[in-house]
């Protein structure tokens, strides 16, 4: 994850650590999802098979507006790239 984001640098490691803590105690209604972006439509393919090897939900959205979030300025800058990614 970014800093940019005001995410932590090792937040995908904490996540993936407690799924994989989660399956050990045999809890069944696990997964994790993503919003797509241009920062991380690259990272799609590759989460979306990381959850089915590991045999939990995934979920995925696109970045949108929402008044319920007070957003009107979410876009894809590179729409046809991002597209591109999810294809190779």
């Amino acid at each position: 994850m970014s800093k940019e984001w005001g995410a932590p640098q090792d937040g995908f490691d904490k996540g993936l650590r407690t799924l994989i803590k989660l399956k050990s105690l045999d809890i069944k209604d696990i997964g994790f999802g993503i919003t797509i972006s241009d920062k991380n439509a690259n990272d799609l393919l590759d989460l979306y098979h990381l959850a089915k090897m590991m045999n939990i939900e995934f979920a995925s959205a696109a970045i949108h507006n929402s008044f319920y979030f007070h957003k009107d300025d979410n876009k894809f800058e590179f729409p046809k790239k991002q597209l591109m990614s999810f294809i190779n």
